[in-house]
Order: C-alpha cells, then sequence, then structure tokens
C-alpha cells in the first residue's frame, strides 16, 4: 500500500455562514480501507461528498488516482469540468449510500448494468454477464429480475454495493452503509464489505459499527466540529486514543 489513491488537501467547505468542514487532509492509500467515526454532524458525509464532487469544497483541492477531482489542469491552471467530464471522471469513484438509492422502476440487473452501459460504453451483454456473475457473488443471483421493492433492505444495500463494483472503480466510499438497515440485516451487509477488504478493494467508510472499523479497517480517523481530531493505525486509535475528545466518543459507543 504505497500509492496514494486519495489526497484531501486543506479542504473546508461552507453552507452560507456555516462551516461544515475546516481544513480537512487526509491521505488514503491503495488497497486501504479507511473508516471515518464520529458524531453525528461532525461533517463525514460532507467529506464524502467532496471526495466524489456530489458537493464542491468552499476551498482546498481533492486528487483521486492522481487526477484533481472536480478539475483538469491544463497550461499549469485548473479548469472546472462540465458536467460530462465530471460523469466520466465520477465512474471511478463508486458511492453507496445510507438509503441504496436504486431505482425504484428498474430490477436488480437494470439497475447494475445501467452506468456501464451508458458511461463507460460496455456491451450490453458483457455488463449482464457481468452483473450475474457480482450478484452470484454474494448470493443473490436469483433476484436478478425482481424489483427493489420486492429486496429486504439488506439485499437493496448488497445490491447497491454490487452496483458500485461493476463500475469497476479504483476507490468506494461508504456513507454509513448499515445505518438504515434493521439490525438483523446489517451482518449481511458487513460480510460482504469484508470481503471486498479481503480482496484489496480501496475503501472509505464512514461508520457508526466500530466492531467492523477494529476488525477490517487499517486506519481510522476520528471527526467532530469539522475537523478531524486523531488519526492513525485502527488498533490505535481504537484501544488507545490519544486524543480526549476521541476517549469520550468512544466510551460511549462500545
Amino acid at each position: 500500500m504505497n500509492n496514494k489513491i486519495v489526497q484531501v488537501m486543506d479542504v473546508s467547505k461552507s453552507f452560507a455562514e456555516t462551516r461544515v468542514l475546516k481544513n480537512i487532509s487526509l491521505d488514503v492509500r491503495d488497497g486501504e480501507v479507511a473508516c471515518i467515526i464520529g458524531p453525528s454532524g461532525a461533517g463525514k458525509s460532507t467529506l464524502l461528498r467532496c471526495i466524489n464532487r456530489l458537493e464542491e469544497q468552499t476551498s482546498g483541492m481533492i486528487f483521486v488516482a492522481g487526477e484533481p477531482v472536480g478539475f483538469d489542469l491544463r497550461n499549469g491552471r485548473f479548469h472546472e469540468l462540465d458536467a460530462a467530464a465530471l460523469a466520466r471522471q465520477r465512474a471511478g469513484i463508486g458511492m453507496v449510500f445510507q438509503r441504496f438509492n436504486l431505482f425504484p422502476h428498474m430490477t436488480v440487473l437494470e439497475n447494475i448494468i445501467e452506468a456501464p452501459v451508458t458511461l463507460r460504453r460496455v456491451k450490453k451483454a458483457d455488463a449482464i454477464a457481468s452483473a450475474t456473475a457480482l450478484l452470484a457473488s454474494i448470493g443473490l443471483a436469483e433476484k436478478l429480475h425482481d424489483y427493489p421493492a420486492q429486496l429486504s433492505g439488506g439485499q437493496q444495500q448488497r445490491v447497491a454495493i454490487v452496483r458500485a463494483l461493476a463500475m469497476r472503480p479504483r476507490l468506494i466510499l461508504f456513507d454509513e452503509p448499515t445505518s438504515a438497515l434493521d439490525p438483523e440485516l446489517v451482518g449481511e451487509v458487513l460480510a460482504v464489505m469484508k470481503k471486498l477488504a479481503k480482496d484489496g478493494m480501496t475503501m472509505i467508510v464512514v461508520t457508526h459499527e466500530i466492531g467492523f472499523a477494529r476488525e477490517v479497517a487499517d486506519t481510522v480517523h476520528f471527526m467532530v466540529g469539522g475537523e478531524i481530531v486523531e488519526s492513525g493505525p485502527a488498533a490505535s486509535v481504537l484501544q488507545s486514543p490519544r486524543e480526549a475528545r476521541t476517549r469520550t466518543f468512544l466510551s460511549r459507543v462500545m
């Protein structure tokens, strides 16, 4: 894990007069699982949304796989990407949301192949074959032609993960992927994520699942008040945090 896939450099974000992110800097290396923890309202989801340009940072720069997110560097100057170019850039950054965000009028198969066919120009037959194999790998092969409303929450979230994987991303962002699930469904989603980690997928995971972070994360970053106040190897941050705010948070959630 020597290559930096993500570089967040002095990023701030404000909504009107409210400063949600305050000079955030963060590196994530190839194959690393980075977990971001912290109380609600800390800015964790906003940071993820800036990494794939669903939100535009107020200042600072973000690079993914060496490319400035949202910009093109020409003649020594950064130029903002148009919508089509931004969509192509985002294709390499998977995103899994809290609420699944599957298209309700499309089948599972249609949800998965839509982006590869339209954005990556993958042949439909190849996209179908890939989707079928990915679904089989997580035990949902029989759900190929079901609609989202016919699936449990855990099944919908697993399909959402497959949809992200179908784009063959360099990086997947997970925004509290189990928070909308009933407790008995959490395990099946975490099992898929653990397998991705074992297979070497680079992941940034905003999560309240401290057990998952302890088991899978390489690094943990604790955010509060729009700042990262502590970062380090997962074992160090979760077992022997340096900062009082980290210790207080962990004592409440563990």
